[in-house]
């Protein structure tokens, strides 16, 4: 059975008064919490729209560097002249001679150095047929074709295809050999006595 609860008049006129003056609060906290909410919101995505430009123009200033640095890889007369030794003992008795295995022992460790100082994970040199003559790494690409071997259809191929008409940036793309992804930029080098492609 329900009792009834008596209050005195003074009572129920400080609960009214409490009501009345916690109502407006609520909803002032209400509204106050709503645009604190949309304007931190607001700020987040500006934050984030900020970060994604600026890390923009980072990898455009990356990729800029790299273009850079490969143009001048490909005009330096070091790396033309290894590159020509090793095309001369390839030519003659191809990856297992005597001249290859000399000239490979030869020159890897300066193309190792080369490869550091520019921070390329891996430096490879493919002639006109697709013949993958240098890597770094010696991974499992080496010596393969990328006309038609078992790598004819990663990025690597794509770059080597690209890289006759210039220079050539593919994306990244799971690279077999490595087994992760990979991304190339490539260039031709051009031997400035016999103009020919390297």
């Amino acid at each position: 059975m329900a009792r009834a609860i008596k209050m005195s008049f003074g009572t129920k006129l400080a609960i009214t008064l409490f009501v009345v003056g916690l109502l407006p609060v609520l909803i002032f906290g209400y509204f106050h919490f709503r645009h604190d909410r949309e304007s931190l919101g607001k700020a987040a995505i500006d934050q984030l729209l900020s970060l994604r430009k600026h890390r923009k123009v980072q990898l455009q200033l990356f990729f800029k560097e790299l273009r850079l640095n490969l143009g001048m890889l490909s005009d330096h007369r070091l790396l033309k002249d290894i590159l020509t030794d090793y095309l001369a003992a390839y030519n003659k008795g191809g990856f297992d001679g005597e001249e290859f295995k000399s000239i490979d022992k030869k020159y890897h460790e300066r193309c190792v150095e080369i490869c550091e100082k520019y921070g390329y994970e891996d430096m490879l040199f493919v002639d006109n047929e697709g013949d993958v003559l240098i890597t770094v790494k010696k991974g499992k690409d080496w010596g393969t074709n990328l006309i038609n071997g078992i790598y004819s259809d990663t990025n690597l191929a794509e770059c080597f295809k690209n890289a006759k008409s210039g220079t050539s940036l593919v994306d990244f793309k799971e690279y077999p050999p490595s087994g992760r992804p990979a991304a190339f930029i490539g260039t031709a080098m051009i031997r400035r006595e016999a103009k020919e492609r390297i």
